[in-house]
């Protein structure tokens, strides 16, 4: 009575597969709907951000903290207190 047969195991295969399907083709909607410019332009491998380009970082001479060049040492106070 309530034993598995091939046809509910093909059935409930068939019912996976096409809510898989469907959420794929929601999701490519989706992104065309949100940025079609973008979509349009590039495939989806190659929509990802590009990394930032390596900064250089520079040690400060007081606490020894790296910063990028041209920033300000976040522990500033620490290093006035260092220098005193």
């Amino acid at each position: 009575m309530l034993g598995l047969s091939l046809t509910k195991i093909l059935f409930t295969v068939l019912i996976v597969v096409a809510v898989w399907k469907g959420w794929r083709l929601m999701e490519t909607i989706r992104d065309k709907i949100s940025d079609p410019k973008d979509y349009l332009k590039a495939p989806k491998a190659k929509r990802a951000k590009a990394p930032k380009p390596a900064e250089t970082l520079y040690e400060c001479p007081h606490c020894h903290i790296y910063v990028p060049n041209g920033t300000i040492c976040r522990s500033k106070e620490h290093c006035v207190l260092r220098q005193s």
